[in-house]
């Protein structure tokens, strides 16, 4: 419809008057020319300024393609053209303006006919609301529902909510597809069918439905949900069902469980760690006192297990004690409680005995169970337990007393040869207390100075020439006088002390021998006969350590004798051939003592590269006396011979001996006959008597 210039100009103010009286929201008024370039506005009231940015000036007269941007949906105008050509009303919803600015605004639009008296359109009226700021919100509310539904149908958790009735109405959440079902799939069952068995949950619904608020853990098979259950109320605060959400903790209570099982469990074999072997055993001894019965514990130590440690390294040690763990528990009732402790401490828990015997009868069977060798890294390891035992029968026995009276126990049977068991009684308490201030006594001795090197003479059977000296040491102690090896050296072995005592006798040894050959000349020139334990020899600095005393004494390799005892040998044969291949490489020379007492095969000896055999002065006691010991000695000559070694024979204290000696042929000897050990000032004057 085309419409005169003249009603443009003639458009009367009532009309826009009425128009704005009805309208709140922007108007705008333009005039009714459809062609191009289109109408004209000829009106725009102050909404329409706040909602474009426009003053009334910057707009009258031009076309409304002034809000239009290159985004217009062009059929959109096409149907616009249409509906005003017939002089219809135009609502098409919302569209997208653009302000002065060039932001965006989203509008709702409404255009009408305004008409003159006689019925004809004189101008167009369009009514605009900005829908911006209520779109804005609706897509937030929209993405929010997204995002909740994506974070409820994601998480670990149930929600759910039941009429009055106990019939769900929702059901949502991932946590439902561990339960093994769908969201929604429950949805108009009833809970008290669905999950009846479960009573826990049931309880928990009839409480929320009572109006309580209910927080807990509840297991559904193998998974745990903690849920929070809530009454639903009306306005009046009635009960109109339940809401609910439950948590799958499945996981993290599992993780609390191994943290839990961690804390109470040694990492390397699994058994109790002390802390739960000491809970055990309270529980035990109240239960032993209403029971009547005993309650044992037994304290297990492994016997040189650090020469396993020393000699093949620590990983070794934790497979040998993984195998130890594993036996002990095979061999012992399941009710048994068998614990570590420490290193290769363990502790083993016998409840409902009736005697003492009935432990001790467990503890042989498992120094039997123990004796097969174990293989470690494809080696033949054998390993015996020194085990001490107590027993208890009232609760007034505090766990940790028995704990350290098992100990004591246990050092005793260490004491009495190893590989055995001990039953504690009260005089062990004073042996301990004693053999505790001798080992914190010795550690302090090494610092003080108050060890002693004794040396007694080694000499030509033939001629009695003294040739070298044994180094022996002793312990100058300030309360208790001079102490002989037997009387601290085994405590020192069950420790690392030996092995600074070894050192510093090695060193003090090799420096008065330098210091005597200067004095007293000789050829060949004095040597000195230094023990080594059967841990130093398995400790990984013993060469070098040999090497650094050699270098810093300036004492010949060949003047330096190591004497290694028979017992001191272990299964673990390839580790002390090669520390005996290194010390032979540095040139010290190496003597098997004891030999004949303990257990190293022939075929072992024949692949030993010693130097000297020193026969057991158990031997050589019966010399003259009894024809066996004689076959002996003569037996270990000719053996020392056809292996290329020399023979030394110790305990030599009377003339007979040595003639017996001289007529079997042995070159070398020592003992009483020919002098007691002595410090070193007097063995300088001895050494000086008898010098050429």
């Amino acid at each position: 419809m085309k419409s005169s210039g003249r009603k443009h100009v003639e458009q009367p103010d009532r009309l826009i008057e009425t128009a704005m009286r009805h309208v709140s929201e922007a108007v705008v008024i333009t005039t009714t020319d459809l062609d191009l370039p289109g109408p004209k506005i000829v009106y725009v009231n102050e909404g329409f300024c706040r909602m474009t940015g426009y003053t009334a000036e910057e707009v009258i007269g031009k076309t409304p393609r002034i809000f239009q941007g290159p985004r217009t949906d062009r059929a959109e105008l096409d149907r616009l053209r249409y509906h005003l050509s017939r002089g219809e009303p135009f609502d098409d919803g919302e569209v997208t303006n653009y302000r002065k600015d060039g932001s965006e605004y989203v509008l709702n639009w409404h255009i009408v006919p305004l008409r003159d008296e006689a019925g004809e359109i004189t101008h167009w009226m369009a009514i605009q609301q900005d829908m911006t700021e209520p779109r804005r919100a609706q897509k937030a509310l929209q993405e929010s529902e997204a995002r909740y539904r994506t974070v409820v149908g994601n998480a670990p958790v149930v929600l759910f909510a039941l009429d009055g009735e106990g019939v769900f109405t929702l059901s949502e959440g991932k946590g439902l597809r561990a339960l093994g079902l769908k969201p929604g799939e429950v949805v108009g069952r009833s809970i008290f069918e669905v999950y009846r068995d479960v009573p826990e949950i049931l309880e928990h619904v009839r409480r929320a439905l009572g109006g309580e608020e209910i927080s807990a853990t509840v297991q559904v098979g193998p998974l745990a949900f903690e849920g929070f259950y809530g009454p639903l109320r009306d306005e009046d605060g009635g009960v109109l069902g339940v809401i609910g959400v439950a948590a799958d903790v499945t996981e993290r209570q599992r993780a609390q469980e191994r943290l839990h099982h961690q804390a109470l469990h040694d990492p390397l074999t699994d058994l109790p760690n002390r802390t739960l072997f000491m809970d055990r055993l309270e529980h035990a001894l109240s239960l032993a006192t209403r029971h009547l019965r005993l309650v044992a514990v037994l304290f297990v130590d492994l016997d040189d297990f650090k020469v396993v440690n020393d000699s093949l390294g620590h990983e070794a040690g934790d497979t040998l004690l993984i195998a130890v763990a594993e036996r002990l528990r095979s061999r012992l009732r399941p009710e048994a409680t068998v614990a570590r402790l420490g290193g290769d401490e363990f502790a083993i828990m016998i409840e409902n005995i009736m005697v003492v015997s009935d432990a001790s009868r467990v503890a042989q069977r498992i120094i039997e169970g123990l004796r097969e060798p174990f293989i470690v890294e494809g080696r033949q390891i054998s390993i015996s337990p020194s085990i001490g035992i107590v027993a208890a029968a009232s609760s007034r026995d505090r766990p940790k007393d028995l704990l350290r009276k098992a100990d004591i126990a246990m050092y005793e049977a260490k004491a009495k040869g190893k590989a055995r068991y001990e039953v504690f009684d009260p005089t062990m308490n004073a042996q301990a207390l004693e053999r505790l201030e001798v080992e914190n006594d010795l550690r302090r001795a090494i610092g003080r100075g108050e060890l002693r090197v004794h040396y007694q003479p080694k000499v030509l059977v033939s001629t009695g020439e003294i040739v070298g000296t044994e180094a022996l040491v002793r312990w100058e102690h300030p309360e208790r006088g001079l102490l002989s090896p037997a009387e601290f050296i085994p405590i020192a072995e069950e420790t690392d002390l030996i092995v600074r005592i070894g050192r510093w006798v090695l060193a003090e040894a090799c420096r008065q021998t330098r210091e005597w050959q200067e004095l007293y000349p000789s050829d060949p020139p004095l040597v000195v006969c230094v023990n080594v334990s059967g841990r130093q020899l398995l400790h990984p600095e013993l060469v070098d350590d040999v090497g650094r005393v050699l270098q810093e004494t300036g004492l010949e390799p060949g003047s330096l004798y190591l004497e290694i005892t028979e017992g001191s040998l272990i299964e673990d044969e390839l580790s002390t051939l090669a520390t005996f291949r290194e010390l032979k490489r540095l040139g010290v020379k190496l003597i098997l003592d004891d030999f004949g007492t303990g257990y190293s095969s022939l075929s072992y000896l024949k692949r030993l590269p010693a130097d000297f055999l020193k026969i057991d002065r158990s031997f050589v006691e019966g010399l003259g006396k009894d024809p066996k010991d004689e076959g002996i000695v003569s037996a270990v000559i000719n053996l020392a011979r056809v292996l290329g070694m020399e023979e030394i024979a110790e305990g030599v204290e009377t003339a007979e001996q040595a003639a017996h000696l001289r007529k079997l042929g042995c070159r070398f000897a020592q003992g009483y006959l020919f002098s007691k050990p002595l410090p070193a000032e007097a063995t300088g004057m001895l050494l000086a008597t008898s010098a050429p």
